[in-house]
């Protein structure tokens, strides 16, 4: 990959560089993974205000949250990596 895009980060580089991910106010593990287990939803959270998103690729980072606009959704899955 070109030096100027790097590889993006997987959710175990990112966990070693800035240690274990906290969840937002509200949003619990046992919500992440009924939102796993519902495959055909394809669920994400927005990491900073808990918000609940459709259409989120499981592997999905970084994207725009609707609610607080931050770019802190992430798939579901990806979400449970991260908190490991």
């Amino acid at each position: 990959m070109d030096a100027q895009y790097p590889d993006p980060l997987t959710a175990e580089e990112r966990r070693e560089m800035i240690g274990p991910v906290t969840l937002p106010g509200g949003l619990t593990v046992d919500e992440i993974i009924e939102a796993v287990e519902s495959y055909d939803e394809s669920i994400g959270f927005c990491m900073k205000c808990g918000q609940e998103h459709y259409c989120v690729e499981p592997d999905g980072r970084g994207l725009v949250c609707e609610v607080c606009g931050s770019a802190s959704v992430y798939g579901a899955e990806e979400i449970l990596i991260m908190v490991g």
